[in-house]
């Protein structure tokens, strides 16, 4: 069983927690400033929380984990004097250097790619993250060289900024280009060039615009099957929002609502919605919409907030990358990448955003600091023992669900263990476990062949319904229906979705398909025959 990112998560949540604790009780007492930034963040707590309190929380304990390290690592760097906020962002172009040498070995055959079907990856699982980490850490190297005034320092990060350049473009990321785009622009002052040459700032704004159209018509094309995903399931996102405008979903309900959601999407307008792009998914690749369906009105607020923080602040590097990390997050899935979040809080934390008020802070806040880190501390290591339990085979996943409920919630659980738990189990005791199974065309497929099993066929049927409508152009949904209605002698429903079957527009061609499509034929003629 895999439950690396799981273990990764607790475990810097409990260091990240450790060290600032550390640095907490050994820092010198002196005067700090509240910034814009410290009241947002504190405004997300007790919005979120409130909102959890009232709605509920979907979340899985490792994602708990996530965001408390999020929280330490914000701490931390706040702490730190601002003298450090340089070495931080050198750190960043390391790690993005590290990720650019790893991902071009793997394209030159030296190490192995993260994932079957994509060459280069970096130490993250696909090339899209990892082109988003290449647009984030070059945007600190180009600062740094015009800031730098060492020439040989200089030519050796004009060689890293090259490395992490031709990455980004190897990886063939649009989203990743595009955010590097808006970075570049936000690096250059254009309200201090616009002063003194007016008309040509303009004019640079006009044909900026002029060439984005073009250029956008030649981004969809170059992945157009890619991009018709993503308006599918904005489509889809956007009908979630109206399903529950003010308040949401909840936290994390996400995983849980979207397949079904696209399921009802598509069989309601399945005259004029495109089938060849619908397959399982669990991203809104746009975080932003991610949060509006979990959260309603508050997550509107809260990204009003946000761009309001990043609006005020003083123009430089930190600014740059977090609007790049925004362009980047409307196409993409960074907050489900543990390492872009922690780079987004490290420059959120950074930037230089007005002052509120100045007063020792932490004299204030040591005792309630120190015992909130203390319990996300002793929390995140209850999580990684519950994770390495489970890695290492020594609890089941029955019990392992019983004493830790929240585990339904967890996608790598879903699969890892609540799948194969599916394919084999014969008990109808296990239903009231099995049902609350991550809902994707895998494991619904399992849990209607299941239900079969266990001789509960209305079930099994509603359950395979929904399950073809979630990608109706893949058959294997569709043919367990098929065979459902055969073994309970309900011929008329079975010839009916036998001729759906052989109407079907089929994305990919295999074994199954192919087996899928002669057992339909020798089933249409020995009926005829009749």
């Amino acid at each position: 069983m895999s439950f690396e990112r799981e273990l990764i998560v607790a475990l810097s949540s409990c260091s990240a927690s450790l060290i600032t604790i550390v640095l907490i009780l050994f820092t010198k007492r002196r005067s700090g400033q509240i910034r814009h930034t410290d009241c947002f963040v504190f405004l997300t707590m007790i919005l979120l929380s409130i909102y959890a309190l009232i709605d509920g929380i979907n979340l899985d304990y490792a994602d708990v984990c996530k965001y408390t390290t999020l929280l330490s690592v914000y701490i931390f760097v706040r702490i730190l004097p601002q003298s450090v906020n340089k070495w931080l962002i050198r750190m960043v172009v390391v790690v993005g250097l590290i990720e650019s040498i790893t991902a071009l070995s793997q394209l030159c055959g030296i190490l192995n790619s993260n994932h079957p079907y994509f060459l280069m990856t970096g130490h993250l699982s696909n090339p899209g993250p990892l082109g988003g980490l290449m647009a984030l850490s070059l945007l600190p190297t180009i600062w740094l060289i015009k800031e730098e005034g060492d020439k040989n320092h200089r030519l050796i990060l004009i060689i890293i900024g090259l490395l992490q350049l031709v990455t980004l473009i190897l990886t063939e990321s649009r989203a990743a280009l595009l955010a590097f785009f808006v970075g570049v622009l936000c690096l250059i002052p254009i309200k201090k060039y616009y002063i003194h040459h007016k008309v040509r700032v303009v004019l640079m704004v006009l044909i900026t615009f002029i060439c984005l159209i073009p250029l956008s018509a030649y981004l969809y094309n170059l992945k157009r099957a890619s991009a018709d995903g993503r308006l599918l399931v904005w489509s889809v996102c956007a009908k979630m929002i109206t399903e529950s405008p003010i308040f949401g979903k909840g936290l994390g309900s996400f995983a849980k609502s979207y397949m079904l959601s696209q399921s009802s999407y598509l069989e309601q307008n399945s005259e004029t919605a495109s089938f060849d792009s619908a397959s399982d998914n669990l991203y809104a690749f746009n975080e932003p919409l991610h949060l509006i369906i979990e959260t309603g009105v508050i997550g509107v607020l809260l990204l009003g907030a946000l761009f309001l923080v990043l609006f005020e602040s003083k123009n430089g590097i930190s600014r740059s990358v977090l609007f790049a990390w925004i362009a980047f997050s409307c196409f993409s899935y960074p907050a489900d990448v543990f390492l872009l979040l922690i780079i987004f809080i490290l420059f959120f934390a950074t930037l230089p955003s007005k002052e509120v008020m100045s007063i020792d802070v932490l004299s204030i806040v040591k005792i309630p600091g120190v015992m909130t880190l203390s319990i996300i501390l002793l929390f995140s290591l209850h999580v990684f023992s519950i994770y390495k339990n489970l890695q290492n085979g020594e609890v089941d996943c029955r019990q392992a669900m019983k004493e830790n409920s929240w585990l339904k919630n967890n996608e790598s659980f879903s699969m890892v263990c609540m799948l194969p738990w599916c394919n084999k189990s014969m008990s109808g005791e296990d239903y009231s476990y099995l049902k609350q199974i991550i809902p994707s065309i895998v494991t619904y497929n399992a849990l209607a062949k299941y239900l079969i099993r266990i001789s509960r066929y209305d079930e099994a049927e509603e359950i395979l319904l929904k399950t073809v409508w979630m990608a109706p152009n893949q058959l294997k949904a569709k043919y367990n229906l098929w065979k459902l209605y055969v073994d309970n002698g309900r011929e008329s429903d079975a010839i009916k979705m036998a001729n759906a079957i052989l109407e079907t527009k089929v994305k990919v061609t295999n074994s199954f398909t192919i087996n899928a499509i002669s057992d339909i034929k020798k089933y249409l003629n020995d009926v005829e025959k009749k």
